[in-house]
Formats: C-alpha cells, structure tokens, sequence
C-alpha cells in the first residue's frame, strides 16, 4: 500500500523508493540504473544516482513487466496504450496484459501485440521469451512460455511456442547462467498436475517441475 522498492543488504531490508503507485517491474538499464514500472500511473521510472526518478515512458495501460535487451531497448508488458477518457479500472483481474512494447532512443512502440494473460518478459540471446496464458488466435485455453526473435531493425519476428506442456497462469521468470528458464505457475500439466509450482525450462523446450508446494508463486 506504501508503494515501496525495497533494498536487501547483508540481510537487511530498507526502502530503496517510496511513494509510488502500485510499483511491479523491476529492471536494470546498460548503466545499471533501475527501471520500475508503476502500474497505477502506467509509467515507466528510472532511478537516477542522485536518487531522483525520470519518467522514461507514460500513457501505458496496466503496465506490469520490464526487461532490457542487450541493444539498451527497453521492453515492456502492457494492456495497451491509453486513450483519451480511459478510466482505470482497479477490479480487471491480474494478468491481463496483451501487447509488448519497445522504447529504444526515447521512441515508444508496440513491439507485439496478441497475448492473452500475458506476464513475465526476460531476452536471451536476442530472442524475447514470454510468459502468457495463451495466444488470442489460438481457440485453446493452453498456457506456456512463447519466443519472439528481436530482429536487427528492433521489429519482432514471428510468435513461436517455446513449451509443449502446458502451463496454467505463468507468471514469473528468470534466466540462470547457462540459459536455462525456470517459470512460477498455478499449475503445470504433466502426467500428474502440479499445482503452485516452478518448474525449469531447458534450452530445449523440455519442462521439469524444480519445486512445488508453495503457496500463489509469484516473481523470480
């Protein structure tokens, strides 16, 4: 409720940032200054090392995640773009998101658009990689994680499925150091379900549950 970013230290927590409206993704830019999305305001911040916030990006509907390509562009899940007389609307379920967008030398555009549900970016090796319940065009109902190339003039190639299981409401997601994926689920449908779970990706597009259990797994 305090809109916070915290800061963990050898153990200890303290607040980084203060007073913002409803804060969700967390980045780092090519300089290793912090990107926050505020989604109540539907902005994107940049903390600066004197510890004031630039706004790099406003006017985005229900933003919620952020991830940086090795270009310095920056990406950004989104419910769309507001437009004149938009009202918010605080009751639309969590992940909602359907576009991504990409602001690269101050230009903001829709980088791809045709999610449903859609949640956690994160980019390897020039390939943006997405969390989302399905794709509008599909008629199935079949989460996964889906793959878009980042091209060399910054469009997106074609949506590509990464996952063959299927992932019920992903969420989060994270890279380790040797570029496997691991993803926080409601459910992931092997054999035998798993519910609240993470399971790890391979290159591949293997699913393996790496833990389970847990109670509503959100970020990683």
């Amino acid at each position: 409720k305090r809109g916070e970013v915290l800061k963990i230290t050898a153990g200890e927590t303290h607040p980084l940032i203060t007073h913002l409206k409803r804060p969700v993704g967390l980045s780092f830019d090519a300089d290793g200054r912090l990107l926050i999305v505020e989604e109540k305001s539907g902005s994107l911040l940049r903390l600066e090392p004197d510890s004031t916030l630039t706004v790099l990006a406003k006017g985005l509907k229900k933003p919620r995640w952020v991830s940086v390509g090795e270009d310095g562009s920056v990406y950004i899940t989104a419910k769309g773009l507001k437009l004149k007389g938009d009202k918010e609307n605080d009751d639309e379920e969590e992940g909602d998101g359907e576009i991504i967008l990409r602001l690269a030398q101050g230009e903001l555009s829709v980088f791809v658009e045709g999610f449903k549900g859609l949640e956690a970016i994160v980019i390897r090796e020039g390939t943006l990689l997405a969390a989302a319940r399905r794709l509008k065009k599909e008629k199935n109902d079949k989460g996964g994680i889906f793959k878009i190339p980042i091209q060399s003039d910054g469009k997106a190639g074609s949506i590509t499925r990464v996952t063959k299981t299927d992932i019920k409401k992903p969420f989060g997601l994270a890279l380790d150091t040797l570029g496997a994926l691991y993803v926080t689920a409601e459910e992931l449908e092997f054999s035998k379900k798993i519910k609240d779970a993470i399971g790890k990706v391979f290159v591949d597009g293997v699913l393996s549950r790496f833990a389970s259990k847990l109670e509503k797994p959100r970020g990683l």
